[in-house]
C-alpha cells in the first residue's frame, strides 16, 4: 500500500504542493488530473523519491520512502518521467536493459533478457531493438522509455508504477494500449499512478481520480463521483457536457468549442468586415450548418441578426414603419401563415389562420381553436419584411436585436399579393437603420425561472418518453413558449416525433417544435395550479430559465413511490 499524509513541498518560499493526503491500494489505478502547474509532476517526483517533502510523509508498503536503500527502492518503484532526453546514440535494446540494472551486478541473466524481450514486444518496439534511440520519432522514444520502466518492475507485482504523462506523444492506438497495459498490470497487484490530461482516458482506465488545483487536492473519488460539469470548470476553467456512456456506464466528457476571432488578439491582421466578405462567410457557414438559425450564424459572424438579414437577402429586405398596431391587424388578410417564436435552443412554429386580434393591456392576442399568440406591442422596436423568391416573412425585433416573433406565408400560399400589398402600405420612407436599431447585444430574453419548491428534476429521455406515450394514446398536449415580447401556445394531439440525437422535433401539420442541443437542457416537473389532471414539464437552460413548458395528462406519467411523485401525483 502507498500512504501519503499531509504532503507539502516548498521551494524558495513558494509552496508547489500543499497538505496532500491519500492512500493507494494494491491493484488500483489512480489518475492525477489538473491544469498545468497544478502540482501533478511535483507530486510524482515526491512519490518517486526524486524530491524530499518539506512536510508530511510517504509510506510504501508500511515503510517510509526515505528508509529504503536505493537498490531496494528501485526494485519496488519505477517512474516514467515527462522528459527523457538522451544525447548518446544508445541502441533501443540497451536502453530497455537499463531497467534491469537493479536486478544484476555485472551482466543480465537469461531471466532479465526474457523480460526485456517481453516488454519490448508489448510496447511495440521489438522491431527497433538494434536501431539508434536518436533515430526514432518522439512517440517511438516514449514507448522505448515505457519498456525500460516496465522492465524494472516486470517480475515484482508488489511495486509502484509511476507514469507521468505517458501518452503525451502517442497516437490514438498506443494511447489506449499503454493505459490498457497499466490497468492489466494493476489487476495482478501493481499499484499505478498516472498523470493524464485527457479526462476521457482517465474516466475509462482509472479506478480513482484525484484532481489537483494550485497544489491542493480538490476532488478525490471514482470517475462517476468527480467528473462533472462543476468540478471540470473548477479545476480547468472550461465548459463541458458530461454524459454517461451507455456501454461503460462511465462519464463521457464533451468539451464545448471556444469561439475566438483572431482580429481580437492579432492587431496586425487586416480587417475583414466588408459586406462581400461577410456574405461569403455566411454562405460557407450556411452550407456547413444548413439547419442553423440566422441568430446562431450571426453570433458566429459577430454581427447582429438584422445585419445578417440584409446580407443574406440583398435588396429583398424592407424596413416597415412604426404603425405596428395597424400592421398586426393586417396579418389577418394573409391566409394560412406560420407563426414562429423562439428562445434559446427551442423554436415553436404554428400553422394557422389569424383571426381578428383582441387588444388586452398592451398585448395583441390572436386566438383560434388550437393556438393563441400574444404579442407585447411595446417590445417591438423594428419590423422587417423579407420578400424573397422562397420566403415571404415579417420579422419583429426587440430593442436588443432579438427576434420576438415571425410570420411566414405558408407553402404555396395564394395570398402573396396580399403580402406585397401589406409591404407596400407599411414600407418606411427611411430604409436605413440606426446602430441602436441593429443592436446585437447578447442579453437574455426575459424568462420565467423554475419554482424549486414544487418541482422534481428528470432527464430528457423521460421528456421524450412522455411525449411518445401522449402521441400513442392520442392525448392532447399543450405547449407554451415565451420570449421577451411574445407568448405562443398550442394545444392538440401530436403524432410525428423525430429524434435526431442532438435535435428533437415534432413535425405535425399544425405544429413544428424544434429543440436543438437537447443534452444541454434540464427537465423539471410541476403541478398545474388550476388543473389537477395535468402535469407541466418544463425544458430549462443551465440557468434554470424556462424555455418551453409542456402540459400533459397526468395518466401518461409512470407510477413511482418516491415522495416527490407523491406530492405531484396525489393532488
Amino acid at each position: 500500500m502507498l500512504r501519503v499524509e499531509k504532503l507539502t513541498y516548498e521551494i524558495k518560499g513558494r509552496k508547489l504542493l500543499k497538505d496532500v493526503s491519500f492512500q493507494l491500494r494494491e491493484g488500483e489505478v489512480l489518475a492525477l488530473l489538473g491544469a498545468n502547474g497544478a502540482g501533478k509532476s511535483t507530486l510524482m517526483r515526491l512519490l518517486s523519491g526524486d524530491l524530499e517533502a518539506t512536510e508530511g510523509s510517504i509510506h510504501l508498503y508500511g515503510k517510509p520512502l526515505s528508509s529504503y536503500h536505493v537498490t531496494e527502492l528501485a526494485k519496488r518503484r519505477a517512474m516514467l518521467s515527462q522528459q527523457n532526453a538522451m544525447s548518446m546514440a544508445f541502441k533501443v535494446k540497451d536502453i530497455v536493459i537499463m531497467g534491469r540494472y537493479p536486478h544484476f551486478k555485472s551482466s543480465p541473466a537469461a531471466h532479465d533478457l526474457d523480460i526485456v524481450n517481453e516488454v519490448m514486444k508489448i510496447c511495440g518496439v521489438e522491431l527497433f531493438a538494434d536501431r539508434s534511440y536518436l533515430s526514432l520519432s518522439g512517440g517511438e522514444q516514449q514507448r522505448v522509455q515505457l519498456a525500460r520502466v516496465l522492465a524494472q518492475l516486470w517480475d515484482n507485482p508488489d511495486s509502484l508504477l509511476l507514469l507521468d504523462e505517458p501518452v503525451s506523444a502517442l497516437d490514438l492506438r498506443y494511447q489506449q494500449q499503454v493505459l490498457a497495459i497499466a490497468k492489466a498490470l494493476s489487476r495482478k497487484g501493481f499499484m499505478v499512478v498516472v498523470v493524464l490530461h485527457d479526462v476521457n482516458l482517465a474516466s475509462i482506465y482509472a479506478d480513482r481520480i484525484i484532481m489537483l488545483k494550485n497544489g491542493r487536492k480538490w476532488f478525490d473519488g471514482t470517475a462517476i463521483e468527480v467528473l462533472d460539469k462543476q468540478s471540470l470548470y473548477t479545476v480547468f476553467s472550461v465548459e463541458a457536457d458530461v454524459n454517461i456512456h451507455p456501454k461503460t456506464l462511465k462519464p463521457l466528457i464533451r468539451m464545448e468549442e471556444i469561439e475566438m476571432d483572431a482580429a481580437h488578439f492579432n492587431s496586425k491582421l487586416p480587417a475583414r468586415k466588408t459586406e462581400e466578405d461577410l456574405r461569403e462567410r455566411y454562405l460557407q457557414l450556411h452550407d456547413l450548418h444548413p439547419n442553423a438559425s440566422l441568430s446562431v450564424l450571426a453570433k458566429q459572424l459577430e454581427i447582429s441578426e438584422i445585419d445578417l438579414l440584409f446580407i443574406a437577402y440583398p435588396n429583398q429586405v424592407a424596413v416597415l414603419n412604426k404603425d405596428y398596431a395597424g400592421l398586426l391587424k393586417g396579418l389577418v388578410g394573409l391566409g394560412i401563415i406560420n407563426s414562429s417564436v423562439g428562445i434559446g435552443i427551442v423554436q415553436m412554429d404554428i400553422r394557422c389562420i389569424l383571426e381578428e386580434p383582441e387588444l388586452e393591456e398592451g398585448y395583441f392576442i390572436f386566438r383560434d381553436n388550437t393556438s393563441e399568440i400574444q404579442i407585447e406591442l411595446a417590445k417591438c422596436k423594428t419590423v422587417l419584411a423579407v420578400a424573397h423568391q422562397w420566403e415571404k416573412s415579417l420579422r419583429f425585433y426587440d430593442e436588443s436585436g432579438h427576434l420576438v416573433f415571425m410570420v411566414t406565408l405558408g407553402d404555396g400560399s395564394d395570398f402573396q399579393h396580399a403580402f406585397m400589398h401589406l409591404l407596400g402600405s407599411y414600407k418606411a420612407a427611411e430604409q436605413k437603420l440606426t446602430a441602436a436599431e441593429k443592436s446585437c447585444e447578447r442579453l437574455l430574453n426575459k424568462q420565467e425561472t423554475v419554482s424549486y419548491d414544487r418541482i422534481t428534476k428528470k432527464d430528457f429521455a423521460f421528456f421524450k418518453r412522455i411525449l411518445a406515450r401522449s402521441a400513442a394514446e392520442q392525448l392532447p398536449v399543450s405547449f407554451f413558449i415565451r420570449n421577451n415580447g411574445c407568448r405562443q401556445q398550442y394545444s392538440g394531439c401530436i403524432q410525428n416525433l423525430v429524434d435526431q440525437g442532438g435535435r428533437y422535433m415534432i413535425l405535425d401539420k399544425k405544429l413544428v417544435l424544434t429543440i436543438d442541443n437537447i443534452q444541454s437542457s434540464h427537465i423539471w416537473l410541476s403541478k398545474v395550479a388550476d388543473d389537477a389532471e395535468l402535469i407541466s414539464i418544463d425544458v430549462c437552460d443551465s440557468h434554470q430559465h424556462i424555455l418551453i413548458s409542456v402540459q400533459v395528462d397526468k395518466s401518461v406519467i409512470p407510477a413511482d413511490n418516491s415522495p416527490e411523485w407523491s406530492s405531484i401525483l396525489n393532488t
